[in-house]
């Protein structure tokens, strides 16, 4: 499986009204062996923040395998904070945690202004070399 990452929307930051820049993107997971898509998933980055938005699976396993490589891509990217949005159990069995609103409100105050940068990735990589790359880091 591979995984590619696009941005198709960039809203800069102005100060003047506290706002912060906004890039969307959109997650594939290919097979390897097919060359179909079977998994992916559509978020925004703000900040030091990634958020989940929505995916999806075609193939037993492969949104669990998007969502350990996308993990290990944006840690690699610098991001420290990842909203997976609702706490389901398959988010909790791959080392998700909640945490408390008030928690939750001050960590994204404090990581918005920071900028990592536009996530790029120019061709496919393999999600078993992306995850097992992190492991000697």
């Amino acid at each position: 499986s591979s995984l590619i990452q696009e941005q198709e929307k960039e809203q800069e930051r102005d100060t003047s009204t506290n706002s912060f820049s906004v890039r969307l993107y959109s997650i594939e997971v290919w097979s390897a062996t097919t060359g179909e898509l079977v998994g992916g998933e559509l978020g925004y980055a703000t900040g030091s923040i990634y958020t989940s938005l929505t995916g999806f699976a075609k193939e037993s396993n492969a949104g669990s395998v998007q969502l350990a490589a996308l993990g290990t891509f944006l840690w690699q990217q610098g991001f420290e904070m990842w909203d997976l949005g609702m706490a389901l159990d398959y988010k909790h069995d791959l080392g998700a945690h909640d945490m408390p609103r008030h928690e939750f409100v001050e960590r994204v105050k404090a990581l918005r202004s920071k900028d990592v940068g536009l996530m790029k990735m120019e061709e496919r990589q393999c999600c078993k070399s992306i995850i097992l790359g992190s492991k000697g880091k």
